[in-house]
């Protein structure tokens, strides 16, 4: 994943002459839990496409219309949610954890520290737990506030045995020209490099390069391996929005057969109380009840509201339960 490159706007002009970046409208974010970054980038229109990941959580797709558009993932924490009967022993888990790091539990709700860089093996020690049924990592979801702040890819990195000139010509929307690919693009196999006539930008929201968004979906619909060099001003800010990234990062399959299941109404996920995850679990489910389902016992749990079937209604009530309103 390519590393973040900030660029410094040196002088008024050096902004003004710069296309600059679109602002990312709250209005997409019409979700309260996205359980992906993909899932966001699909809810700006099924054409939408991901241009490229920064491991500094910054996403860069491209709507439909041409239009350039980013925002940022940072993590907030990871979440243990315990297996259907379980209770979580945070003595337990540190142990397990070891030097990966350190669980507490906030408002009932168990969260895992994990040290910089070890959240690989800080999962495998967690997974090793019977008890736990499920690790998610939440995110908060920030998008670029109206500045002089630019974004903008002048060039294109491809992987593969290709010929140069019959990429250039099969793709003439772009205005190709042959380039030198940068060290970093090399180390990850990117070893066609090419300029591209017009670089993928835009300013304030306004203007769009649908002929780019053609050549762009025909590559990714060939299979073809490329990325895009974003480069990215500091002369923006971000605000955090109010949607949220829940990803889930390991879910047992087999739980263990000697624990009962609660059937208490509001617990959602079946782990003997109401807490906050059971409303995260309700969001979730309505959200794409395929990626994450409810047991049966889960439903008639999370069906209180007084509605028939799982509502958001359902979700504020588990809500109100928790905070001793209900």
């Amino acid at each position: 994943m390519k590393k973040a490159k900030i660029i410094i706007a040196t002088s008024i002009s050096m902004v003004l002459i710069s296309s600059c970046i679109p602002v990312t409208s709250e209005a997409f974010l019409d979700e309260p839990v996205y359980g992906s970054v993909d899932e966001i980038v699909a809810s700006y229109g099924e054409g939408a496409l991901k241009l490229g990941e920064w491991n500094d959580g910054t996403t860069f797709f491209i709507s439909e219309d041409g239009s350039i558009h980013a925002f940022v993932r940072s993590k907030a924490y990871t979440e243990l949610i315990p297996a259907e009967g379980c209770e979580l022993d945070n003595s337990v888990i540190n142990a397990k954890l070891g030097e990966y790091g350190d669980a507490e539990s906030v408002n009932d709700v168990v969260k895992v520290n994990i040290k910089y860089g070890k959240d690989n093996e800080a999962y495998k020690a967690l997974e090793d737990i019977e008890e736990i049924g499920e690790i998610r990592n939440s995110y908060d979801v920030m998008i670029y506030n109206e500045g002089m702040g630019y974004i903008f890819a002048p060039y294109m990195f491809v992987s593969g045995e290709i010929e140069d000139a019959d990429f250039i010509a099969e793709n003439p929307e772009l205005g190709l020209t042959v380039s030198q690919p940068e060290a970093w693009a090399v180390e990850e196999g990117y070893t066609h490099a090419f300029e591209l006539e017009r670089a993928l930008s835009d300013f304030y929201g306004t203007g769009s390069y649908t002929e780019a968004y053609t050549a762009l979906k025909r590559l990714s619909d060939s299979g073809c391996n490329y990325i895009l060099d974003f480069h990215v001003s500091m002369a923006y800010n971000t605000k955090t929005s109010d949607s949220k990234i829940i990803e889930t990062i390991f879910k047992r399959t087999e739980l263990p057969t000697s624990q009962t299941v609660s059937e208490v109404k509001g617990d959602a996920n079946t782990d003997g109380k109401i807490t906050i995850s059971d409303a995260v679990a309700v969001l979730q489910y309505i959200a794409n009840a395929e990626k994450y389902p409810l047991s049966e016992q889960a439903k008639l749990n999370a069906d209180i509201d007084g509605e028939e079937g799982i509502t958001g209604g359902d979700a504020i009530s588990i809500q109100k339960i928790d905070a001793g309103v209900f």
